[in-house]
């Protein structure tokens, strides 16, 4: 028989041939199904004897009304062909007989059991078209990059099971024909159903639609200290892209080093997380600081060979370099000693513990002798006429200064082009002894003495 299977108030033909190898004329008729109990079956030597029992009919059904129906079920006798529009549903077990004749006689006949089931093909079942993960219905799923979830239809059938066929993007995937299917990789997942209760229909189960979430560690690129807090924000850079920056000082994907203030601060770079891939947090200290402050004088004057002080004032947790090194007695120093022997520039490096640094120099000029004579004798004898200071000219940015002993200005010069003569507006200053100042640069050490006018 090509099918058990019929469809209530649907008019079924099922052919049943059977073959004789001796051209014997084959009869069908309907006949009483016989029940096999294999618990009352009597044991034997082969074990292959079965206890055949004779069955009762229910009330309304007999060897030729097997099955209610209009019209009920029929066997063709020479074809065996049976016809029958079944109107109840239900599973019926049938029999039919097939008789061998020989010229008019009958010489044997052999009997067939058959089970048909009968379903309403019209009834409108109402189907759960949701796939779940787990007891959840869903239309979305995240998986992490990895990892695997099951998809499944837990819509029931009720026997025969109809046909599943499980689609990726409108496509058949092979081998995926039950109703659970375990995914991997992104892409919009389907159900297909056909064939159910034996019949034609077929539906669709919801689409669910799959992404692959990134399991990747979040990384954040290092800051380096920032020693100027009047700086314009800075970007900073971290990966995967997606993350939210958080912090001091921070807004978007920049730090604010005015907004933060000096200090240590910690930055975060969160990725968030979902229920299958978890979040990670990349963090990174930053240090606003300020650089050192180094008060230095621009250029300093010494005498050849003589120690002069060129140091800054020392500050807690920095540190010093001067350079070159020559005649420091320690180049690491915040207030070395330097002994030139010639004109040189030194430049100092600081750094605080922030790693802030800071960077000046200083000029080492070597004074020549100056010859400062403690008398003149302005007589109007062409000798020693004038105070001549030997070697002034060397400095045309100097400064001499003489005082009367009431401590009056009396000479003022910038420069030394005209040598002090004795004579105040053109009047010529008595006798005695004066005190001089000279500075014979911005910077350089004042140099006092007494001078004596003679007559």
């Amino acid at each position: 028989m090509n099918t058990s299977l019929l469809c209530k108030n649907q008019l079924a033909t099922i052919h049943f041939a059977a073959a004789d190898g001796d051209g014997d004329r084959l009869l069908y008729r309907l006949s009483k199904p016989h029940g096999v109990n294999a618990d009352d079956a009597p044991s034997s030597s082969n074990g292959y004897d079965l206890y055949v029992s004779d069955p009762v009919w229910a009330s309304g059904y007999s060897d030729q009304n097997q099955m209610h129906g209009d019209p009920a079920l029929t066997i063709n006798e020479n074809t065996g062909e049976i016809t029958v529009k079944p109107s109840e549903t239900g599973q019926y077990c049938i029999g039919i007989s097939v008789e061998e004749y020989r010229n008019g006689q009958k010489i044997g006949s052999v009997s067939f059991y058959y089970t048909l089931t009968v379903v309403d093909c019209n009834q409108q079942q109402v189907l759960d078209k949701n796939i779940y993960n787990d007891t959840t219905a869903v239309q979305t799923l995240t998986l992490c990059e990895g990892s695997e979830e099951t998809l499944t239809s837990k819509q029931t059938f009720p026997n025969p099971q109809p046909k599943f066929q499980w689609t990726k993007d409108g496509k058949v995937i092979w081998g995926e024909t039950s109703q659970s299917i375990t995914i991997h990789q992104a892409g919009n997942y389907q159900l297909l159903t056909t064939d159910i209760n034996g019949c034609p229909d077929s539906f669709d189960s919801e689409i669910v639609r799959v992404s692959v979430g990134s399991s990747a560690a979040a990384e954040m690129d290092s800051i380096p200290s920032i020693c100027d807090m009047a700086i314009p924000p800075i970007v900073m850079n971290a990966r995967p892209a997606g993350g939210i920056f958080t912090g001091p000082g921070v807004s978007g994907n920049t730090f604010d080093p005015r907004i933060a203030g000096k200090g240590r601060h910690e930055v975060e770079y969160v990725i968030e997380g979902t229920d299958a891939c978890p979040g990670s947090t990349a963090r990174r200290q930053v240090v606003v600081g300020e650089a050192p402050v180094l008060q230095l004088t621009d250029v300093l004057f010494a005498s050849r060979g003589k120690p002069i002080h060129i140091g800054v004032t020392d500050s807690l947790d920095v540190t010093y370099q001067w350079t070159p090194p020559d005649y420091l007695n320690n180049a690491a120093y915040a207030n070395p000693t330097s002994t030139p022997l010639a004109n040189i520039t030194y430049t100092v490096t600081a750094a605080n513990a922030s790693g802030c640094t800071a960077t000046r120099e200083v000029k080492i000029r070597i004074v020549e002798v100056l010859m400062i004579p403690d008398a003149f004798t302005p007589n109007s004898d062409g000798i020693n006429e004038t105070w001549d200071l030997k070697g002034i000219a060397e400095y045309p940015h100097c400064e001499v200064t003489i005082y009367n002993r009431w401590g009056e200005v009396i000479f003022h010069s910038i420069g030394y082009q005209n040598a002090f003569d004795g004579t105040v507006k053109g009047t010529m200053q008595m006798p005695g002894v004066y005190v001089y100042k000279i500075r014979l640069a911005e910077n350089s050490p004042e140099l006092t003495g007494s001078l004596t006018l003679l007559r």
